[in-house]
């Protein structure tokens, strides 16, 4: 393994426009991996260029770097949600997250609210099993609410369909009665 030459390498690839290099570059920075040293400016340049190109991902990541600073700068929590909803609207599973996540801590001026929380999880949980099915099942247990029977179904099709992570959720909300509707069970 040679860093350097890894970093010299994404940052070729970014520079000629491979926006998940710039992504996987600007994570480096941010988290001070793969033998870079952190450096928040150039993490937020390098995934600031890949969300402005489009790429999902970048905006999510670089959401997780502005919320960050919300204590210490007033317009942090609005930048970061809007960079979310960005990623989500795009449909980022991880974009989903961290605005049902901003919506339970209230940040950026959002209120509380269950079911629409509930919806980004299983939003998230659709595009990317695993981590996002967790937090729907952990959601579901904190507020009580349920999954209706057509979402109930289509988890069962996912799972008959091959999706492990699917007949997973589904099995854990079968083994706690957490989030089915009496007519799901």
């Amino acid at each position: 393994a040679n860093p350097g030459e890894a970093r010299r390498l994404r940052e070729r690839a970014c520079q000629g426009g491979i926006r998940d290099a710039c992504v996987s570059l600007g994570v480096s920075y941010r988290d001070g991996i793969e033998g870079i040293k952190k450096n928040r400016l150039k993490a937020e340049r390098l995934l600031r260029t890949a969300c402005d190109a489009g790429n999902l991902r970048g905006c999510a990541e670089l959401s997780g770097l502005v919320s960050v600073e919300a204590a210490s700068r007033p317009d942090a929590a609005a930048q970061a949600y809007a960079l979310s909803k960005k990623a989500c609207d795009g449909a980022n599973a991880r974009g989903c997250i961290q605005v049902a996540q901003m919506m339970e801590r209230e940040r950026a001026g959002l209120r509380r609210s269950p079911k629409r929380q509930q919806m980004l999880y299983e939003k998230a949980c659709s595009l990317k099993p695993g981590k996002a099915c967790k937090e729907l099942l952990q959601q579901l247990e904190r507020t009580g609410l349920q999954v209706s029977s057509a979402r109930a179904a289509q988890q069962e099709k996912a799972c008959q369909n091959g999706q492990s992570k699917r007949c997973f959720l589904l099995g854990q909300m079968q083994a706690t009665g957490t989030g089915l509707a009496k007519d799901s069970r």
